[in-house]
C-alpha cells in the first residue's frame, strides 16, 4: 500500500474507534463519579485486554504472526529493552495524567463531542515543540492550519456555554502539556530500531498501558486511596463494558503510534482530528444533543468547517524531496553518510554508483525549510563537490 494512504488509512480508523471509545467513557462517567477511580479500573482491565491481545498478535507462523498484519515490525510482545525504558516511564506518566484530566472534564460536559475537541489543543504544543527541537520555527500555513483546528475544536466543544475556568485550566495546563509529553515519546519509541527491524506499535501500547496503570493507581495512591477501591469495586459490575472501551482504545493507539512512525506528531495528530466530527454525529445519533440552543449548534457546526480546513491544510504542509550528491575525488563516502544521517530531516542514505555517489531522501514541513536547514548544511561539507535537489510530485511505497 502506498504510504500516504496508509498514513490517512491508520488515522482515519483511529479516529473512528477514538469517537466509539468516548461514547463508552460517557457512559462509564455517569456510573462512576471519581475520575481517578474510573482511570485505575480503565488500565486494570485495559492491561488484562493487552495481555490477551497481544497473546492472539503473537500467534501464528515462525516467520509471520497476526500482529505483522497490523504491524510489519511486530513478531511478538517481548520485555521491554534498556534503552527504551526511560522513554516508556515518561509516555506512561503523560498518558496517566492526559488520562485522569480528560475524564475529570466530563464532569463539567454532558456528551463525548464536547469533551474530545479539547485533545487537539495540543497541536500548539507539538508544533512548538518540534519547532524548537529541529532549531526552525514554523511556518505561517502550519501556525494558520494548528490556529484554526484548535479553535474550531474549542467552538465544537460548546453546548451550553463558554467552557468554566477550571475546564480550561485542566484543557491548557494539565491535559494538553501531557499529552504533548505522551505523543512525542510515543514517536520517539517507534523511531527506535532493535535488530535491524524497527520498533512495533504492539509492543509499545503494551508497555504504555502497564506504565500508565502504575502511575494512575501510584496517584490515587497519593491523592485519594478510596478511588483504588473503588475502582475494584467498579470493575466486576461493569467489566464488559470497561473492556470493550479498552479494545477499541487500545486499537485505536496501536494504529496512531503506527502513524507516527510514517510522520510527524503534529500531523498525524491533526488528521486524527476527524474524530471530533465523527464524535459529533455519534452524539446527535444517541439523541445526546437534542434540544441544544441554536446559536451553539451553529457555533459547533462552524467548528466542524474550521478543524477540517485546519486538517486539510496542515496534512499538505509536508514535502518530500531527493538530494543527488556528487563527491570530490579521494573522500571517505561512508564516513560523509553518517554526517548526512544525522541531519534532522533525513529519512534515508544510499551510495550509489553513476553520476553521483550519494542520494539523499528528505522529508520536511515545508520545501523552504528543507532547502534551508539541509542543503546548506550538506554543501557546507568539505567532502562534497556539488548537489541536486528534486522535489517529490508524487510517490508510490509499499509498506
Amino acid at each position: 500500500m502506498r504510504k500516504r494512504y496508509l498514513f490517512y488509512l491508520l488515522l482515519f480508523t483511529a479516529a473512528i474507534l477514538d469517537a466509539i471509545t468516548a461514547l463508552f467513557d460517557a457512559r462509564m462517567m455517569k456510573i462512576v463519579s471519581d475520575p481517578l477511580a474510573y482511570a485505575d479500573s480503565f488500565f486494570i482491565v485495559g492491561m488484562l485486554v493487552c495481555m490477551l491481545l497481544g497473546l492472539f498478535f503473537s500467534t501464528g507462523t515462525k516467520n509471520r504472526s497476526i500482529g505483522s498484519l497490523v504491524d510489519p515490525s511486530f513478531k511478538r510482545i517481548r520485555m521491554i529493552k534498556k534503552e527504551e525504558l526511560l522513554y516508556h516511564i515518561l509516555a506512561g506518566a503523560g498518558n496517566a495524567i492526559t488520562t485522569i484530566a480528560f475524564f475529570a472534564l466530563f464532569f463539567s460536559f454532558t456528551d463525548p463531542s464536547s469533551v474530545l475537541p479539547f485533545y487537539q489543543v495540543v497541536l500548539l504544543y507539538l508544533l512548538f515543540i518540534e519547532a524548537f527541537s529541529e532549531k526552525n520555527a514554523p511556518t505561517i500555513a502550519e501556525i494558520e492550519a494548528s490556529v484554526a483546528v484548535v479553535f474550531g475544536a474549542i467552538m465544537m466543544s460548546m453546548t451550553e456555554g463558554i467552557p468554566e475556568t477550571s475546564a480550561l485550566i485542566i484543557v491548557f495546563l494539565i491535559m494538553n502539556p501531557a499529552y504533548a509529553l505522551f505523543t512525542l515519546y510515543q514517536r520517539k519509541l517507534k523511531s527506535m530500531t532493535f535488530g535491524g527491524k524497527s520498533n512495533d506499535a504492539i509492543n509499545i501500547r503494551f508497555w504504555n498501558v502497564f506504565f500508565t496503570m502504575v502511575f494512575c493507581l501510584l496517584f490515587s495512591l497519593i491523592i485519594s486511596p478510596e478511588s483504588i477501591l473503588l475502582a475494584f469495586d467498579v470493575i466486576p459490575q461493569n467489566f464488559s463494558l470497561i473492556a470493550t472501551a479498552t479494545t477499541l482504545s487500545t486499537i485505536s493507539y496501536i494504529l496512531f503510534i503506527r502513524a507516527l512512525g510514517i510522520s510527524s506528531a503534529s500531523i498525524a495528530q491533526a488528521v486524527k482530528s476527524a474524530s471530533l466530527v465523527l464524535s459529533l454525529i455519534f452524539s446527535l445519533l444517541m439523541g445526546q444533543l437534542a434540544g441544544i440552543d441554536s446559536t451553539f449548534a451553529l457555533l459547533k457546526f462552524m467548528g466542524i468547517i474550521l478543524v477540517v480546513l485546519g486538517i486539510v491544510d496542515i496534512s499538505f504542509t509536508e514535502v518530500r524531496s531527493f538530494l543527488f550528491i556528487r563527491l570530490k575525488s579521494g573522500q571517505d563516502s561512508l564516513k560523509l553518510m553518517q554526517k548526512i544521517w544525522a541531519i534532522k530531516g533525513i529519512d534515508s542514505v544510499a551510495l550509489v554508483s553513476g553520476e553521483y555517489d550519494i542520494i539523499a531522501r528528505i522529508r520536511t514541513r515545508t520545501l523552504g525549510k528543507g532547502y534551508e536547514t539541509i542543503i546548506t548544511k550538506i554543501n557546507s561539507m568539505s567532502e562534497v563537490s556539488t548537489t541536486h535537489w528534486e522535489s517529490v510530485l508524487k510517490e508510490w511505497e509499499t509498506v
